[in-house]
């Protein structure tokens, strides 16, 4: 019976999900239109339950947990897809589409500088460890530094830097690289090669202080142990979890199958496996976010799952952990935002 709400739904699905993979530039651009209240990032502003939220509709607020409305820092006429925060000089870094990287001031939401880019756009950008540069490369694979403390100078980059995506630098100028099959570590400041692995990497994720790497691959998430040097284990995201509160014959359903819903009312799909979204470590665990709206906890030695966050009305996009690892934050492409304590 249950089954029969689903059908046409999964065949929707289906279709965006690979039609979206085999033609994936047409997603792209120009989202504005399709969901403007979808949070495109979240970055932390201190310690815990206080973040930056930035929207396809160019705007740029504050969230704080319990509290349900936003504070507006900024409204851009712009599309933003990704934030970085800079707490020594109180200023965010938003990725824009048509204006490059611009540089706001938090306290007063006026712009300070605008970074452009050779062409295209980014979709993420962060700042050093140390907070002396600003790092992130355009959708054709050109990447970019700038000197925070030159005013946001453009630096030269070697011709003997490796190929790669930047995704992490150090406070001593250690500059990690990934590819499809490399986990490189750059001497930034010497312009010389530390070290380089081979590893397998679909769609990075995340990587923890012991270098270990987050790998997704469709409704998977692989755990390579750096000092093993290899593939530790792969989790799979199990079981769709469905809100049907709002279809015909919910309460009926719910009443003669008990056994198919979680304790939250959640339609238990067994046998489908959506999609994954986002994965980070945090202390002993991996994290996991799904367009199935649900977050999965993994035990980080072994893969085995602990537990299943569920609450977000749309699909999870996004999920940051704060420096200290006791706090992750989520939101969804409906505008929602969830602050989750982390034991």
């Amino acid at each position: 019976m249950i089954n029969r709400y689903f059908t046409l739904s999964l065949i929707v699905l289906f279709l965006q999900v690979h039609l979206k993979a085999q033609y994936s530039d047409m997603f792209v651009t120009k989202l504005t239109a399709v969901n403007r209240t979808s949070y495109t990032d979240v970055a932390y502003v201190g310690l815990k339950d206080t973040v930056l939220v930035s929207t396809f509709s160019g705007r740029i607020s504050v969230r704080i947990k319990d509290l349900a409305k936003e504070k507006v820092i900024a409204n851009l006429n712009d599309e933003i897809y990704s934030l970085a925060y800079n707490p020594t000089k109180r200023e965010i870094a938003a990725s824009t589409l048509e204006n490059g990287i611009i540089i706001i001031n938090k306290q007063n939401g006026q712009v300070v500088k605008k970074l452009p880019l050779r062409t295209t756009w980014s979709i993420n950008i962060f700042y050093s460890d140390n907070y002396d540069y600003l790092l992130t490369h355009d959708q054709k694979g050109n990447r970019y530094i700038w000197a925070v403390k030159d005013n946001y100078g453009q630096i030269k980059l070697s011709s003997k830097m490796p190929a790669g995506r930047m995704i992490k630098m150090d406070s001593m100028g250690t500059l990690t690289i990934v590819t499809q099959n490399k986990l490189i570590l750059w001497d930034f400041k010497r312009d010389s090669l530390i070290k380089e692995t081979t590893v397998q990497i679909t769609r990075f994720g995340d990587m923890d202080y012991q270098g270990n790497i987050l790998s997704i691959d469709f409704n998977e998430c692989s755990k390579y142990n750096s000092n093993l040097q290899k593939t530790e284990f792969v989790v799979k995201h199990p079981n769709w979890l469905r809100d049907i509160k709002d279809y015909p014959n919910y309460e009926k359903s719910l009443k003669e199958s008990p056994q198919d819903f979680t304790p939250e009312g959640l339609l238990v799909m067994n046998g489908y496996s959506m999609q994954i979204t986002a994965a980070r470590f945090a202390k002993n665990r991996i994290y996991s976010a799904s367009i199935d709206r649900s977050i999965r906890v993994w035990d980080k030695e072994n893969g085995r799952l602990l537990n299943s966050l569920t609450g977000h009305k749309a699909t999870v996009n996004k999920i940051k952990i704060n420096s200290s690892e006791t706090q992750m934050v989520s939101t969804d492409l409906k505008g929602g935002i969830k602050f989750w304590d982390i034991n």
